[in-house]
């Protein structure tokens, strides 16, 4: 039968005066039973413990979006087209006009097979609302949610974001 120690050794000590991260790290991996004084840094997350002992430096919290990874200035000066204004909201062209106030809207996106790590694209297509008849095939809209209009209609044209090429003969 096999006994457990009742004292468990301490980190160590030289990992406490090399850098301010390895001794937060030696302080949350130190095994004392006295409580830390309220004062104290707080304990490292998991990832920062990982990061720690793989010698990564620290995260560097800046002005970046954590999504994109863009600034602030550069996330205004996109286009509409490569963001949605609104969650929820879906980038699509226009594929169909011939039914009243109704437009089929095609939504293209990439969906990434499990097994092999490969993406594959991913056509949806949606019925949405289009109280005023203004869309055109081949337009680029944005559609948002909406309240169910009818069997199928769950959306609805929020704005039209570019108009299809016209060619004039």
């Amino acid at each position: 039968m096999l006994r457990l120690a009742t004292s468990l050794p301490k980190a160590v000590p030289s990992l406490s005066t090399a850098t301010p991260l390895a001794s937060a790290l030696h302080q949350t991996l130190s095994f004392s039973s006295a409580p830390s004084s309220p004062s104290s840094s707080p304990p490292l997350s998991k990832s920062a413990l990982r990061k720690a002992r793989l010698g990564l430096p620290p995260p560097v919290i800046n002005n970046l979006d954590t999504f994109t990874g863009l600034s602030r200035l550069e996330r205004l000066e996109r286009s509409p087209l490569e963001t949605p204004k609104h969650r929820g909201s879906k980038v699509g062209v226009v594929t169909g006009t011939k039914m009243a106030k109704t437009v089929k809207v095609d939504v293209r996106a990439s969906k990434t097979y499990r097994k092999y790590q490969k993406s594959l694209p991913v056509t949806r297509r949606f019925y949405a609302h289009d109280e005023d008849e203004e869309c055109l095939e081949g337009d680029t809209v944005r559609i948002m949610p909406d309240r169910p209009r009818s069997k199928l209609k769950r959306w609805y044209v929020q704005e039209i974001l570019k108009r299809r090429r016209v060619v004039e003969y």
